[in-house]
């Protein structure tokens, strides 16, 4: 599961604009529809964080790819680097694997050295980190509503991104009360101004729908998508017919 979730984190985050956040959710996603006993996911199964950050960690290798080869950034973190990369008069872009092959293998030790950092790290002071679990969640839902309200405020100093925060904590809270999925509505969110710019794109430059099915990658993803959207029927067809043995 982590190899899997590492490769999707890795694939995302070479996908310029998606980001961390979206790659966690769907690496999420695949875990769920993928373990066996996944009653729990969403109760506290740890299978469901460690697929999410093996996607977290893993996407930053991705998006450093499109940084460097086509100078466009990967994500947030990758635009603020492409700035230091530019203030220091290095140009991205296929010539940067020449000119500049020193800095690249940098790049590439550097981002090793520091998940062995991390892990060191995180493997030291596991135990002290995890007492954090033992307090209440009660307390830490004033800390964390405090927090969201601030982070909603700053963003623009406007208060009706802080009345957007209230009516969607409202909304997340009545769609957990009635099982609806939270995650589809946050990737839909994420996702859905760059699926619908695409989809013009595609309509544009491919003569119609057909493209989508015509392109071998394009016919891949879709493939995978229906493959993923059948998934849960199919394993629940296949619980049904081994209890019916």
């Amino acid at each position: 599961m982590v190899l899997r979730c590492s490769a999707l984190g890795t694939v995302i985050g070479a996908i310029p604009g998606v980001g961390g956040t979206v790659a966690g959710f769907i690496s999420y996603m695949h875990a769920k529809q993928t373990c066996r006993n996944n009653e729990n996911f969403g109760k506290g199964d740890v299978r469901g964080v460690i697929a999410s950050e093996a996607a977290n960690d893993a996407k930053e290798g991705g998006a450093l790819l499109p940084t460097l080869a086509f100078g466009i950034p990967g994500s947030s973190g990758m635009a603020v680097f492409l700035g230091a990369l530019t203030l220091h008069g290095i140009d991205t872009g296929q010539d940067i694997f020449i000119t500049n092959i020193d800095v690249v293998y940098m790049l590439l030790l550097s981002m090793l050295g520091c998940h062995i950092v991390a892990a060191c790290i995180g493997l030291t002071l596991a135990d002290k980190i995890a007492l954090l679990t033992r307090i209440r969640p009660v307390l830490f839902a004033p800390i964390l509503f405090l927090v969201c309200l601030i982070g909603s405020f700053a963003l623009r100093n406007s208060m009706g991104d802080v009345m957007v925060t209230f009516i969607f904590g409202i909304l997340g809270y009545e769609m957990r009360k009635f099982g609806f999925s939270r995650i589809a509505l946050i990737l839909g969110l994420l996702l859905g101004n760059m699926a619908e710019i695409a989809f013009r794109q595609t309509l544009s430059t491919q003569a119609g729908a057909m493209g989508f099915f015509t392109r071998p990658i394009s016919l891949i993803l879709f493939l995978l998508i229906i493959g993923s959207v059948m998934m849960p029927f199919i394993k629940s067809w296949q619980r049904r017919k081994r209890r019916e043995k």
